[in-house]
């Protein structure tokens, strides 16, 4: 046991003696986007800054990148001075969110809801229309198909405005 906690005594200091690379923040506006290079260009009070990521992590195969709105305010990071290594951290206003995974479909909230009330209207005129449904003798089913097809002309969904323009897959 006192090995235990000699080693993990040893392992604590190893941590905190570590030397934590020195991160400089900066509060800037966006002048301009690169999509094709997911970089951006700033302008603090002081400098211009170049080629800024969009994402922490370079040439990464999945995940999102945030394209931020011309003229926002962002927060830029840098570490230990190293301008090659900016990238925005904290945006005001977001124009798009590209998703680097094809795994993704993204919809749109409110039209999904409301696309998925109708189909539940349309179930329920369903299970009304053949629960309500007047059988004609003879008839071949003919009745019943007029009572059904009148229920179910009342609401009609339409399930090809889902998906939220402003995702993107992939860029």
């Amino acid at each position: 046991m006192q090995r235990f906690i000699e080693v993990l005594i040893r392992l604590v200091k190893e941590i905190v003696n570590r030397e934590i690379p020195n991160t400089h923040l900066y509060h800037a506006d966006v002048t301009e986007v690169n999509l094709e290079a997911k970089t951006c260009t700033v302008e603090t009070d002081d400098e211009v800054i170049e080629d800024v990521k969009l994402g922490a992590v370079e040439g990464t195969l999945n995940g999102c990148i945030v394209i931020p709105t011309l003229h926002s305010t962002v927060i830029v990071g840098v570490i230990d001075g190293d301008i090659r290594t900016s990238c925005i951290l904290k945006y005001s206003s977001v124009e798009q969110i590209h998703f680097q995974s094809g795994i993704y479909t993204l919809l749109k909230g409110a039209e999904t809801v409301k696309q998925l009330e109708i189909l539940d209207k349309r179930i329920t005129a369903i299970e009304q229309g053949i629960q309500t449904a007047k059988i004609g003798v003879q008839d071949g089913g003919f009745s019943f198909k007029t009572d059904l097809t009148a229920s179910l002309s009342q609401s009609k969904s339409d399930l090809n405005n889902l998906e939220n323009k402003d995702f993107t897959h992939g860029i």
